[in-house]
């Protein structure tokens, strides 16, 4: 299983030849955000690895088969509900989102415009934050990423962290249900 890797030591190999297996990370301290947008554009958005910068601190992941398969199972609850609630949704994935203001940049797994009324094919304003950004740890930890959203100002996460032995006391509290779980109600028992 892949981890985070941190690095500090100046690297020798360009950042865009440097191949990470799946399920793994790496974290590069002390880039400047006109790099971070030049290797963004050097990459392209054909591209399987996933990054985040904040002030500083670039990190890139490059995302295993079971975190893609769980990936997609939460998008496609994510969208079922949107659609059983009536929403208008417009779903785009793992967009690029950069606030050159706040000196930070994330691309989640998943994202979601939903209380907007952005129904599919409307172009969304850049500054606009999604309505549902969506994580799925499974070999490296989004820790870093949830305060990006915050400054954002993304009013909802799905985390969903894999199973942890109960032996590891610095894992965080449970995440509650999202809200709109809440809206459920339970099925009547059969008479």
């Amino acid at each position: 299983m892949g981890g985070l890797i941190a690095m500090t030591a100046a690297i020798a190999t360009p950042i865009h030849q440097i191949e990470l297996t799946p399920g793994s990370a790496i974290q590069i301290n002390g880039v400047s955000w006109d790099d971070y947008l030049a290797l963004l554009q050097q990459l392209g958005d054909r591209r399987s690895t996933r990054m985040a910068y904040d002030h500083g601190v670039l990190e890139i992941r490059m995302p295993g088969q079971a975190h893609e398969a769980i990936n997609r199972v939460l998008a496609t609850i994510a969208l079922t509900l949107a659609e059983a609630f009536g929403f208008e949704f417009n779903d785009l994935g793992s967009m690029t989102m950069n606030r050159a203001t706040l000196s930070q940049g994330v691309e989640p797994d998943s994202c979601f415009y939903i209380q907007v009324g952005q129904g599919l094919g409307h172009t969304i304003a850049s500054e606009l934050p999604p309505d549902l950004a969506r994580e799925a740890d499974i070999a490296n930890h989004s820790d870093s990423k949830l305060k990006i959203y915050q400054a954002m100002g993304v009013p909802e996460i799905w985390l969903y962290q894999r199973a942890r032995s109960r032996s590891d006391s610095s894992l965080p509290e449970p995440i509650p249900p999202p809200p709109i779980a809440k809206t459920f109600q339970p099925l009547a028992p059969p008479n």
